[in-house]
């Protein structure tokens, strides 16, 4: 799963488990559901670690893109090299949908930074 999947799917979740509090009594919650409810929780808290993890990644592949550019000259040529390698790090990190907006930005950024 991607950030983006991981997120919704997180909230997906934490909408169940409180949907779940509200209509049921913590007497419930802790007796007759006990072993749904904590799976329910123990399932909230896999997905949120794997999604610090495909954050974590996404930000380590943005940093190595990032200090990639410093060995760029500012050319016309250059800044194609750029984009091609932001994109295929883009790709090495399976089209990730936040990466892939960031590294949007940060190409308009430094195509409009060439410009001045």
């Amino acid at each position: 799963m991607n950030t983006v999947e991981l997120y919704k799917e997180i909230k997906r979740l934490q909408t169940l488990r409180l949907k779940n509090e509200s209509a049921l009594s913590p007497e419930d919650l802790a007796g007759k559901y006990r072993t749904s409810y904590e799976r329910l929780c123990e399932n909230i808290r896999q997905r949120q670690m794997e999604y610090r993890t495909e954050c974590t990644k996404v930000i380590r592949t943005l940093t190595d893109i990032l200090a990639e550019l410093a060995y760029f000259d500012p050319t016309d040529e250059e800044y194609d090299a750029v984009r091609d390698i932001m994109i295929d790090k883009s790709k090495e990190c399976g089209d990730d949908p936040l990466l892939t907006g960031l590294i949007a930005t940060v190409i308009e950024r430094f195509e409009s930074e060439g410009k001045r």
